[in-house]
């Protein structure tokens, strides 16, 4: 059992560089680990004229059934490759949409990685604008994620995103971060009633790790999961990078709130900045993961 109400439903969107090089392995390794429905996304814009148009429909679907032929992930997928006309990002969105993703698959170079080329990519408005959850891969993948770290702020959304995480990467070590702003933290050590609220949210934390465990164990069967709590303090940003930085993990985990646009949870609105600026490969997962 993968934990899902259908089989898994993943979408990756390609341009065909390098960057999506890197995204079309995963989805593939990702697609084939859990038996999932993959299907490729490739869009012609819809400003070109009708001939060159075709050319590269031609071209495209013989390079993506190239690599999908070429590649030696074993296990088995169902893969669809879908060549469609219109705007970038709103039609990977409509897809997403139409075949009922569970996750959007992206790629996107180390060197991209920056707030300030970040901002207008495809990437960006997907992030923006779509309602799924998103894997922005930036690592060429050499085997499964085994090392996780899911950033929590102790809401329903970072619950979900933990949620995930053990629903795709059940035999990974998952790194569960709860992070207390600075000046809190110091005003926790100054006062007595604040230094409870501390030790609550720490209960919290190993309450919400202990349901989710109980939760997925049933769901997956599978007697137990390879977790561990973390509390630390300061801005959520550096903080997770710090950790990233030490630690090393092979993806990020973060929870963003279910709708697009400014109503985002407190995590949910520094999920964009990891997404441009972490090192490693990040999953913002949406608060809903059907539809």
């Amino acid at each position: 059992m993968h934990g899902f109400d259908s089989q898994l439903s993943l979408v990756l969107a390609t341009d065909l560089s390098e960057r999506s090089d890197r995204a079309f392995d995963r989805a593939l390794r990702l697609a084939r680990e859990q038996r999932a429905l993959l299907t490729i996304v490739y869009v012609i814009d819809d400003a070109l004229p009708a001939e060159i148009g075709q050319r590269l429909h031609r071209e495209a679907m013989d390079f993506i059934n190239h690599q999908i032929d070429a590649s030696k992930i074993k296990g088995h997928a169902d893969i669809q490759v879908r060549l469609v006309r219109g705007r970038v990002h709103q039609t990977i969105i409509e897809q997403a949409k139409d075949t009922h993703a569970h996750l959007i698959i992206l790629g996107i170079h180390r060197a991209d990685a920056l707030i300030d080329t970040f901002r207008g990519t495809t990437v960006e408005r997907v992030v923006r604008l779509g309602d799924r959850s998103i894997l922005v891969v930036k690592k060429k993948p050499m085997r499964a994620y085994r090392n996780i770290v899911v950033g929590t702020d102790l809401s329903q959304p970072s619950r979900y995103a933990l949620e995930l995480a053990l629903r795709l990467f059940p035999h990974a070590d998952v790194t569960v971060l709860h992070i207390t702003s600075a000046p809190i933290a110091r005003s926790m050590r100054r006062h007595k009633a604040l230094a409870d609220l501390g030790a609550q949210h720490q209960a919290q934390l190993l309450s919400m790790i202990e349901d989710v465990s109980a939760e997925m164990s049933r769901e997956l069967e599978i007697k137990e999961f390879k977790l561990k709590a973390s509390m630390e303090e300061g801005e959520t940003v550096s903080v997770i990078l710090r950790r990233v930085d030490a630690q090393r993990p092979d993806l990020l985990v973060v929870g963003t709130h279910g709708r697009s646009g400014v109503k985002r949870s407190m995590l949910g609105s520094v999920a964009e900045r990891l997404l441009s600026v972490a090192p490693c490969d990040v999953l913002a997962v949406r608060a809903r993961l059907e539809e």
